[in-house]
């Protein structure tokens, strides 16, 4: 974020559907925390039922759906 300070967004994907690895949202909130950068997470596979607390993180815009966490019909977006 020093190196590119002109960095608008930065997007995330908090867990990879296929393996179900988690990936540190709370570090890269810790990085774009100080900058004007929104931090973007994609929890498709992981909204509901992983921890991913917005607020507290500092988290910007979490982008998700119905299908896989939640297990409600597709077709469904979610932008909480």
């Amino acid at each position: 974020m020093r190196a590119n300070p002109g960095v608008k967004a930065v997007l995330v994907q908090h867990s990879e559907s296929s393996t179900g690895v988690l990936h540190d949202v709370r570090a890269y909130a810790q990085v774009t925390g100080g900058t004007d950068a929104l931090l973007i997470v994609d929890a498709v596979s992981s909204l509901g039922i992983a921890d991913l607390p917005m607020d507290a993180w500092g988290i910007d815009v979490v982008v998700s759906a119905s299908q896989k966490g939640l297990m409600l019909p597709p077709g469904l977006g979610l932008l909480p």
